[in-house]
């Protein structure tokens, strides 16, 4: 079974690293993903991309709005209850390694 997802993009806006209760650190972004086609007027797709601890770190050092990133990442699902007690399902992209892409050389890596 295979769990990978590829993504190439630029940066929408600045990550926005914050801090979970127990101190573990997570960066969101979204990118901007050209389309093959256009579809309702629009030829681009916005991803939102989630990296946790150090990836988060690293992603919201050296990345920023504009820059060109590929991502490989895993898709997680999750649950939980809303305030009107409905159960809720979200999916959630989680980044396992962000690379620069001028050069597709290797900068960050999830190392959990």
């Amino acid at each position: 079974m295979l769990n990978k997802a590829f993504f190439l993009g630029r940066l929408t806006k600045d990550p926005e690293l914050t801090k979970t209760e127990k101190g573990a650190s997570r960066t969101r972004f979204n990118i901007a993903v050209q389309k093959d086609y256009v579809q309702d007027g629009e030829s681009v797709d916005y991803i939102p991309i989630v990296c946790w601890n150090r990836l988060a770190e690293s992603v919201n050092l050296y990345c920023y709005k504009g820059r060109m990133v590929q991502v490989e990442a895993h898709i997680q699902t999750r649950s939980y209850n809303d305030s009107q007690g409905q159960r809720k399902f979200v999916m959630d992209i989680i980044a396992d390694k962000v690379m620069k892409s001028k050069r597709m050389t290797l900068i960050f890596r999830n190392l959990q």
